[in-house]
């Protein structure tokens, strides 16, 4: 799958910027997308049990990696995107806690965005992914490198979006693909409008796939990539 362009992927289900066009929308997903993904190595809130063959526990380990865009496929110009995401200590005894952070130009970077990503621990396909913000990023930073922050300082959150913009993850041939539906991920945009956003992940030991979009309410692409195609974010952790 070649490396392509298609706006600026920003790790999260918002839009992103690319060539205009316009695309009727289906009930089903069609193929624009968004997603963060992210690093660090997987182990569980203590007392956490599997069943066997748990598809979260799947999804949760392939998912922790770290990510680095061309310098093209950042936010802003000539600046790339690192991506990573930490297995942490989930503040719910029935939910798999992820943390995710996207920094300017490397690891080191600058902080751009945040997110923590909540599954329920004996979900099945398709797998519910829910985002969420911290109240306070400089203490969720440290994340990173302590998985018990969350817990230990009871940071708070939000929903990143809105009720409905939930990825759905399902597995495929070379790992999973998690989509957000137009029909039901709906948001206000800064005019007053409403904007529907799509969004496709794919996910597999060499690669995120990214591709992101928003139409408005007659189904015309505002932002994304008219062509479908992933953006490729190869894995280098």
């Amino acid at each position: 799958m070649k490396k392509r362009r298609i706006g600026k992927p920003d790790g999260s289900t918002t839009v992103g910027v690319g060539r205009g066009g316009q695309r009727p929308l289906s009930g089903g997903i069609t193929r624009i997308a968004a997603v963060v993904f992210l690093l660090g190595t997987f182990s569980l809130s203590p007392g956490t049990t599997w069943a066997n063959e748990s598809p979260v526990q799947d999804l949760t380990q392939l998912l922790i990696g770290d990510y680095f865009s061309a310098a093209d496929g950042g936010v802003k110009e000539g600046r790339p995107i690192y991506m990573r995401v930490r297995a942490v200590q989930s503040p719910m005894p029935d939910k798999v806690a992820l943390y995710a952070e996207m920094r300017h130009d490397g690891a080191d970077g600058e902080l751009y965005r945040q997110r923590a990503y909540l599954f329920d621990i004996a979900a099945t396909e398709p797998i519910v992914m829910q985002a969420l913000t911290f109240d306070d990023p400089v203490l969720a930073a440290n994340l990173v490198n302590d998985p018990a922050v969350w817990v230990r300082s009871n940071l708070t959150t939000k929903i990143a979006l809105v009720e409905g913009c939930d990825t759905r993850w399902i597995r495929d041939a070379e790992g999973f693909l998690g989509t957000v539906d137009p029909t039901t991920c709906i948001i206000t945009g800064k005019r007053g409008d409403q904007r529907r956003i799509e969004s496709q992940t794919k996910i597999t030991r060499k690669f995120v796939g990214q591709l992101a979009g928003s139409y408005d309410v007659d189904g015309k692409l505002l932002f994304g990539n008219a062509d479908g195609e992933l953006y490729i974010w190869p894995r280098v952790r």
